[in-house]
């Protein structure tokens, strides 16, 4: 059952029903027998599922759980392998120091046998993910060096072994999204074209759309509009299609919606639609302050605040987003946002005062 759970999950994608039946079949089993070796690695592919449907109440659960029983083991791999999987997660719900806490302990998992037969490489993919973190918490030459090493250690493997493609993969689509983030996006396409290649050719369903999304941004951040917005819109709603009931309720809100969402926003009032940016921003913060997933709300807010302000809205509804973003990125200690939150406010403020009469 775990096999074939994770087979499912890798070949179908992460929310495949089948899969998560697989693994939760295993956990049953793994009870059954006192099997710790079981039990985790089925608690990994349960957790993954929810976790990509955008259900983080649901998965916080479940991470929990493996991180005690991680904790009683005497294997440090489990706890390495607890400790990649909880950090991937707190990044998402904009825990950015204690994800980069996890995350620098599961960088420890590098030339160890994994515990059971787990897709990839987390001693390097986790490194990839430390990269988006530092990214957050504003410490820009960590980040570029963690990306550098993620890059080497993933270039280094021998294409031959099971998990190497699926690394390989995952860190390409985290290193396109730190590029974006540092306003690299030539380099963004770059990694991107390297994880399309790779997910087309494996089969990965979920990371090529990933990609595609992380392209296609960065296409738009170019100016390449004819070539990136129509795709950005297709796949954005493509994305959180695998959210939608038949009659096209959006029933879960999809990991990383916030940010392949927002940028589309960020495109829209680029192009001068802020009507139809707002409209999606006020949704999409709907839907973060459902799931907890927060880590692009800053930007969110920051966007939103921006859209207000085109439409001609009073300062004083412009300002209450900007003052939420600016006490969320405080508490989130995410300072490149926060930054941008401050340049927004700025621009406020010279609306209000466009001659400086109020200065010194």
């Amino acid at each position: 059952q775990l096999g074939l759970g994770t087979a499912l999950s890798t070949l179908e994608g992460y929310t495949s029903p089948d899969a998560r039946a697989a693994f939760e079949r295993a956990v049953v089993l793994g009870e059954g027998l006192g099997d710790t070796a079981t039990i985790f690695p089925a608690l990994w592919g349960t957790s993954s599922y929810w976790f990509v449907l955008g259900e983080h109440r649901i998965d916080t659960g479940l991470v929990d759980r493996m991180l005690r029983i991680a904790e009683e083991q005497d294997d440090p791999r489990f706890r390495f392998e607890a400790a990649f999987v909880a950090g991937y997660r707190r990044l998402y719900l904009g825990h950015f120091e204690s994800a980069r806490t996890e995350l620098e302990l599961a960088t420890r998992h590098l030339g160890l046998e994994p515990i059971a037969d787990l897709p990839e490489d987390s001693g390097i993919v986790s490194r990839s993910t430390l990269s988006v973190v530092l990214w957050f918490l504003g410490e820009a030459d960590p980040s570029r060096e963690a990306a550098r090493e993620a890059l080497r250690l993933s270039d280094s493997l021998d294409s031959s072994r099971r998990r190497a493609a699926l690394t390989a993969c995952w860190v390409s689509v985290n290193l396109a999204w730190r590029a974006q983030l540092d306003g690299e996006s030539e380099r963004a396409i770059e990694f991107a074209d390297r994880a399309i290649a790779i997910a087309a050719e494996r089969g990965y369903p979920t990371w090529l759309a990933a990609a595609t999304l992380h392209r296609s941004i960065a296409q738009c951040r170019l100016g390449r509009l004819d070539e990136g917005l129509p795709t950005l819109v297709a796949m954005v709603d493509a994305w959180r299609a695998t959210g939608r009931d038949p009659s096209g309720q959006q029933l879960h809100s999809i990991l990383m919606t916030p940010y392949f969402a927002g940028r589309l926003a960020e495109t829209w009032l680029a192009s001068d639609d802020a009507d139809q940016a707002a409209d999606l921003l006020d949704e999409i913060l709907g839907e973060t302050a459902r799931s907890g997933e927060r880590f692009w709300d800053v930007e969110l807010l920051r966007l939103r605040a921006t859209a207000a302000r085109k439409r001609g809205a009073s300062p004083d509804v412009v300002r209450a987003d900007l003052d939420a973003a600016r006490k969320l990125g405080a508490e989130q200690a995410a300072r490149p946002l926060g930054d941008a939150v401050e340049a927004a406010d700025e621009m406020l403020r010279q609306d209000a005062d466009p001659a400086g009469k109020s200065g010194p």
